[in-house]
């Protein structure tokens, strides 16, 4: 059976998602300490261990972990009670196989758990014999061609790069090796008999480099004779080296493996040689070639128009020059992973233009790598103005928001003068609690629909006047839960946002709220941010079972459960500053 160890702190108690591992078949192990975690992964690795910390740091858990050459090779999951696209690349940059986070989605975990069991195969007994296929079939070195007449020879050779996970096909005619090269383009490297009869070895040769270069497609000669104008010969028609028979088996398997290192490397320096000219020749986009550190070595023509810089001004300065400080963080976060990754990336960021004004950029970078020692050499990129893309977007959103917080607000009785405000001082506590203007912006739309989940509850219970029973009161706090069912899995930051607000908006510092009972700072950010607001204008308005309290009031039953119910760094910052707060009233009246 595989075994999951699931680290958590004190603080935390993830009985659902214990629940959903056990879902996997697995049996979930839980130390009583992420000491003990980290200890017992050592003693006797697992198949996965899944992080889930609150006051302690995952990230020292993960490098604990990968620094380990005992449990390196283990699959690591962090689960954060607070995810973001921030957290999210540090776990990769730390080297975590997965990341997820709260609201916890079962399906999804489970998958991606079975999906880490299938990237690495249950461990094996110390002694177990490897299935020599199931080896071939998972770490393929290349695929040779051997041509040879000699049936005793191709099998020596043949069986010497199958025991060095190379996929190795025979024949022995030249005509049914043309034939064969005509079907498969996968072979790599041709091992190819120089006297044959029939179609010889030379003519073989001239008809392969007729089509395919030496780069293509590199061809070891195999010969008996020991004439040099033979050799000669074969190396004029293109061949790229020769063995002279009876071979040494280590010796073939040695020229075999630095024609392949050789293939590759050209292959790769042609695919970047591609890249680049398809990136210079877009003259609508910014064309850049950076070093590792940033700094610009080239900058196209492009940027005048776009950036309002000439080309030479730009040229020996770092992109994180023009950088809008607000993206700094997100973007050198995902720098790491590109200085890491063969892969292409596209990151969307601002960029400050001579004249002062901000403009959105979609950057697709490439981290190109020297072939001789794999280490970074230069990062090429490509930016396109996307600024008047991205502020329609945001209308539409902002329009999209506003259109379900009047559904939301037909239902549930509130006026949208209360999810205004409410919104608005989510925003204002958002930027004092030192988050980003796109974040803070995201959590003022998200807030409007943190009572989304009331679109489902009875009209009956949501506008009763006096006090609810038990059976209604159970009902009510059903809406938290129903209102992320809606909102999740958009692919909308600004929908994710507004779920994760209507799951935790009712939940306490000190755990007494709904619906799981969450505390401290496994309640997101903006969860706490928007309880406190809520409340505040709540209290302060009119309803129709109770006239509005006054400010004073107000602001002593909250401080009174500061620590309790409220964050209390977060209700000091809210309190700072209450004039900038109780304004929002006169700009978002209730209507009369």
């Amino acid at each position: 059976m595989r075994q999951i160890l699931l680290i958590t702190d004190v603080d935390t108690e993830p009985e659902d998602l214990k629940s959903a591992l056990q879902e996997t078949g697995a049996e979930v192990i839980r130390p009583r300490s992420p000491e003990a975690g980290v200890a017992a992964a050592r003693r006797t690795p697992p198949d996965l261990v899944v992080v889930s910390v609150n006051e302690l740091s995952p990230w020292m858990l993960v490098r604990a972990l990968k620094q380990d050459p005992g449990t390196a090779e283990v699959p690591v999951m962090v689960f954060d009670d607070r995810p973001d696209r921030r957290r999210k690349a540090r776990a990769r940059k730390e080297g975590a196989e997965s990341y997820d986070g709260r609201p916890l989605n079962a399906e999804r975990i489970v998958t991606k758990v079975v999906g880490l069991f299938k990237d690495e195969p249950a461990r094996a007994p110390l002694l177990a014999i490897p299935n020599p296929e199931a080896v071939q079939a998972t770490r393929t070195a290349g695929h040779v061609l051997v041509v040879d007449d000699d049936p005793s020879l191709a099998e020596l050779v043949s069986r010497k790069l199958q025991e060095n996970f190379y996929k190795v096909t025979v024949c022995t005619k030249g005509r049914e090796a043309l034939k064969l090269l005509g079907e498969d383009e996968s072979i790599d490297v041709l091992l190819l008999d120089l006297t044959m009869p029939g179609v010889s070895g030379l003519e073989v040769l001239w008809r392969i480099r007729e089509k395919r270069s030496s780069t293509e497609l590199p061809i070891i000669m195999l010969t008996g004779k020991t004439h040099s104008h033979d050799v000669i010969g074969a190396l004029e028609l293109g061949a790229n080296d020769y063995l002279s028979k009876p071979v040494d088996l280590p010796i073939v398997l040695a020229r075999i493996n630095i024609h392949m290192s050789l293939k590759k490397a050209n292959q790769e320096l042609r695919e970047r040689e591609q890249l680049y000219r398809l990136l210079a020749e877009n003259a609508t986009d910014v064309v850049t070639r950076a070093s590792p550190d940033g700094t610009w070595s080239y900058v196209s023509p492009a940027s005048r128009r776009l950036l309002g810089y000439d080309p030479q001004e730009l040229v020996g300065r770092s992109a994180y020059d023009l950088i809008h400080p607000d993206d700094f963080d997100a973007l050198a976060a995902n720098y790491d992973a590109i200085l890491d990754s063969p892969d292409m990336f596209t990151l969307r960021y601002r960029m400050q233009r001579r004249d002062g004004t901000w403009a959105w950029f979609d950057t697709t970078m490439n981290a190109l790598r020297d072939p001789s020692t794999g280490e970074v050499s230069e990062i090429h990129g490509a930016s396109r103005d996307v600024t008047a893309q991205v502020e329609k977007q945001a209308r539409l959103t902002e329009e999209m928001m506003v259109r379900f917080a009047r559904i939301a607000e037909f239902r549930s009785g509130e006026t949208s003068g209360h999810i205004q405000r409410m919104s608005h001082s989510c925003e204002l506590l958002a930027r004092r609690a030192g988050l980003s203007s796109l974040e803070a912006e995201q959590i003022r739309l998200a807030a409007t629909l943190h009572d989304f989940g009331n679109i489902l509850i009875p009209m009956d219970i949501l506008h009763k006047e006096g006090r609810l029973t038990e059976d209604e009161f159970a009902v009510i706090r059903q809406g938290p839960e129903m209102g992320w069912e809606l909102l999740r899995d958009s692919g909308m930051d600004v929908l994710e946002r507004a779920a994760t607000i209507s799951w935790y908006h009712h939940e306490h510092w000190d755990g007494t709220g709904y619906p799981r009972g969450r505390r401290f700072k496994a309640i997101p950010i903006e969860g706490r941010i928007a309880l406190i607001c809520d409340v505040f204008d709540m209290a302060t308005s009119d309803r129709p079972y109770r006239p509005a309290s006054s400010v004073e009031d107000t602001v002593a039953e909250m401080v009174a459960d500061r620590g309790k119910r409220f964050d209390p760094t977060l209700l000091d910052l809210f309190l700072s500053d209450l004039d900038e707060i109780i304004a929002l009233r006169a700009r978002f009246p209730d209507p009369r």
